[in-house]
């Protein structure tokens, strides 16, 4: 029997996944946190040359990251980088 099955417990009828901003958006964070990354290595790129960003894979947009940057590095490498930075800043 699963814990939701439990006589006292309660009962789950659904659980709702928003990966695809239908019921939160919040791509306009994401992007104003990555562009803030971006920034940090190149202070002259714009909001709007982020935009090319959104709606893509991950491939696609920490390539377009990677370009921005103007690095060399493969854009997993720029990823993971960001990655370790955010965990030092929690």
């Amino acid at each position: 029997m699963a814990a939701w099955e439990t006589p006292g417990t309660l009962s789950w009828k659904a659980v709702i996944f928003d990966l695809n901003g239908v019921i939160v958006d919040s791509e306009p964070v994401y992007l104003e946190n990555l562009w803030a990354y971006v920034r940090g290595y190149r202070p002259e790129v714009t909001l709007e040359q982020m935009y090319d960003t959104v709606g893509r894979s991950a491939a696609d947009c920490w390539e377009r990251v990677r370009t921005l940057m103007d690095d060399a590095r493969p854009w997993e490498d720029i990823r993971e980088l960001l990655a370790l930075t955010m965990e030092k800043q929690a």
